[in-house]
């Protein structure tokens, strides 16, 4: 079994708390508002989560790539927490 080296250990390291930071931050925006019962994010036109919340009275909303939330940019990931602030 091949071990990693540092420089590959530490760039995965940075790699992780750069990708923990580009998802916690929409949930905290969420968070603090408190507009909506559910943010599906990453999910499908159709997702039965939102649906089941919308039916029950709740407010819920989709973000996902197929509505112009493309997380994996920096401009989708930007749009939804300004999405999530309003």
């Amino acid at each position: 079994m091949r071990r990693l080296t540092s420089k590959v250990f530490g760039a995965l390291c940075v790699a992780a708390v750069t990708l923990e930071a580009a998802i916690t931050e929409p949930f905290r925006a969420l968070a603090s508002i408190g507009k909506l019962d559910l943010a599906e994010v990453c999910c499908t036109r159709e997702s039965r989560l939102t649906q089941l919340v919308q039916e029950a009275g709740g407010k819920a909303e989709r973000y996902s790539i197929w509505n112009g939330f493309d997380l994996s940019t920096e401009g989708g990931t930007n749009r939804l927490i300004a999405e999530l602030k309003r």
